[in-house]
């Protein structure tokens, strides 16, 4: 069924600007509807257009879906007090449900995150019950006691052992070393998108009161960050002991870049992204499963 598309201009002032995509001919309220923010700095098309093709393969799916600019990115603009940059994020995206209710008759929602924005997708399901899923690639790395082997471990098989332990051991020189002048003010650029990773104890805490309270999640890794993340089962043994482990949805999918530049690694996330959302369209129980990496 064909969709359309439709940009819609929404909060304070007009202040923001984002893209809605919906299937022709759908006259009663969807099930959820679905937002997409920012990916970092890029605006709502998202890396290499993707965001646009994801948007789209959900409105032919039933999910209404929302790109759109967060406060300050892309097309959208500050207005009002100033607040800091978590409380203005948080504001945007609420501005944005509210406008996908207004245009849809939806009540319920699920966010589909890149890089910051799957650190936003988290954090606005945090604080807004209207949210009962969210998708996020490529963000929340936490170590087990196994990252670091096993990425040496397959590094080593590609350049070798001792060029394996030199590229460690410079890559800790660089972490410890003060930053230099320039290194600062390219890190103070980003400031504002807030995107860091939460401290562990405040994301388990965070994470078992979203399972608890039915809202599905998925994480997913791509290869670009192998010191980061390494093997298939890192989340499960990072978190191991955890309640929400067996409640959450997760995997590895190495041969996806951070960028998603190629045609195959988009249409491999796309499908990850679009069996997720299926359960919401088909109003399917939320399943609890570990997916492996093909």
């Amino acid at each position: 069924m064909p969709v359309h598309e439709e940009a819609q201009v929404f909060g304070p002032e007009g202040s923001h600007v984002g893209i809605l995509t919906q299937r022709e001919g759908d006259g009663a309220a969807p099930q959820v509807a679905c937002l997409i923010p920012n990916a970092g700095l890029i605006y709502r098309i998202g890396p290499h257009r993707f965001s646009v093709k994801l948007a789209r393969a959900l409105a032919e799916d039933g999910i209404p879906t929302l790109r759109f600019d967060l406060a300050g990115v892309g097309d959208s603009k500050y207005v009002g007090e100033s607040s800091s940059a978590r409380e203005r994020i948080l504001a945007s995206m609420r501005c944005a449900f509210d406008e996908l209710e207004r245009t849809t008759g939806a009540r319920r929602f699920i966010v589909m995150g890149i890089c910051s924005g799957a650190v936003n997708a988290y954090r606005i399901a945090c604080v807004d019950e209207r949210v009962v899923g969210a998708f996020m690639y490529d963000k929340f790395y936490y170590r087990s006691r196994w990252t670091t082997p096993v990425y040496l471990a397959k590094r080593a098989r590609v350049v070798g052992p001792a060029r394996a332990v030199v590229a460690a051991l410079r890559a800790l020189g660089r972490r410890l070393r003060p930053k230099a002048q320039g290194e600062e003010a390219s890190t103070a650029a980003f400031a504002n998108l807030d995107a860091e990773n939460p401290p562990k104890d405040e994301f388990v805490a965070d994470v078992n009161k979203l399972v608890g309270r039915g809202v599905r999640l998925e994480f997913v890794y791509g290869g670009s960050f192998p010191a980061y993340y390494s093997y298939a089962e890192q989340f499960r043994d990072a978190f191991a002991g955890e309640p929400f482990v067996a409640k959450v949805e997760y995997r590895h999918l190495p041969m996806l870049d951070h960028m998603l530049s190629s045609l195959a690694a988009q249409r491999t996330l796309q499908s990850a992204v679009l069996e997720w959302a299926a359960g919401f369209a088909r109003r399917r129980a939320a399943g609890e499963r570990h997916l492996e990496a093909p």
